[in-house]
Protein backbone atom coordinates (compact mmCIF):
# COMPACT_ATOMS: atom_id res chain seq x y z
CA UNK A 1 0.00 0.00 0.00
CA UNK A 2 1.37 3.07 -0.85
CA UNK A 3 1.79 6.14 1.55
CA UNK A 4 -1.31 8.52 0.91
CA UNK A 5 -0.30 12.23 -0.47
CA UNK A 6 -1.49 15.53 0.84
CA UNK A 7 -4.12 15.59 -1.83
CA UNK A 8 -5.68 12.22 -1.26
CA UNK A 9 -5.95 12.76 2.80
CA UNK A 10 -7.54 16.05 2.05
CA UNK A 11 -10.34 14.16 -0.39
CA UNK A 12 -10.72 11.25 2.56
CA UNK A 13 -11.54 14.53 5.30
CA UNK A 14 -13.54 15.85 2.25
CA UNK A 15 -15.56 12.88 2.03
CA UNK A 16 -15.93 12.00 5.57
CA UNK A 17 -17.42 15.62 6.67
CA UNK A 18 -20.20 14.98 3.48
CA UNK A 19 -21.24 11.75 5.25
CA UNK A 20 -21.42 13.75 8.19
CA UNK A 21 -23.56 16.71 6.96
CA UNK A 22 -25.61 14.99 4.08
CA UNK A 23 -27.87 12.00 4.66
CA UNK A 24 -27.98 11.29 1.19
CA UNK A 25 -23.66 10.69 1.21
CA UNK A 26 -23.91 8.57 4.13
CA UNK A 27 -26.59 6.49 2.31
CA UNK A 28 -24.41 6.09 -0.94
CA UNK A 29 -21.33 5.26 0.98
CA UNK A 30 -23.14 2.42 3.70
CA UNK A 31 -24.55 1.04 0.19
CA UNK A 32 -20.84 0.81 -0.71
CA UNK A 33 -19.47 -0.59 2.19
CA UNK A 34 -22.06 -3.35 2.30
CA UNK A 35 -20.69 -4.33 -1.04
CA UNK A 36 -17.25 -4.49 -0.09
CA UNK A 37 -16.08 -7.77 0.81
CA UNK A 38 -12.56 -7.63 2.26
CA UNK A 39 -10.06 -5.17 3.54
CA UNK A 40 -6.62 -5.90 3.97
CA UNK A 41 -5.94 -3.94 6.74
CA UNK A 42 -2.74 -5.78 7.54
CA UNK A 43 -0.63 -3.90 5.09
CA UNK A 44 -1.10 -1.22 6.32
CA UNK A 45 1.68 0.50 8.08
CA UNK A 46 1.59 0.63 12.08
CA UNK A 47 -2.16 -0.99 12.08
CA UNK A 48 -1.00 -4.70 13.03
CA UNK A 49 1.24 -3.05 15.81
CA UNK A 50 -2.02 -0.87 17.28
CA UNK A 51 -3.99 -3.89 17.00
CA UNK A 52 -1.97 -6.06 18.99
CA UNK A 53 -1.18 -3.06 21.48
CA UNK A 54 -5.19 -2.66 21.89
CA UNK A 55 -6.03 -6.65 23.05
CA UNK A 56 -4.34 -5.90 26.38
CA UNK A 57 -6.52 -4.46 29.11
CA UNK A 58 -5.77 -2.57 30.80
CA UNK A 59 -4.57 -0.26 27.60
CA UNK A 60 -1.27 -0.63 26.93
CA UNK A 61 -1.00 3.33 26.88
CA UNK A 62 -2.46 4.16 30.22
CA UNK A 63 -1.88 8.03 28.89
CA UNK A 64 -5.00 7.23 27.54
CA UNK A 65 -7.21 5.92 30.67
CA UNK A 66 -5.87 8.22 33.36
CA UNK A 67 -8.05 6.53 35.86
CA UNK A 68 -7.00 3.32 36.03
CA UNK A 69 -3.78 5.30 37.59
CA UNK A 70 -6.05 6.04 40.78
CA UNK A 71 -7.04 2.64 40.93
Amino acid sequence: MHKKTTDEVHNLFHIARLAILSETTRRELDEIASKMTYVDLSTTPGYMDKFVAALFIPHTDASLFPSMSRA
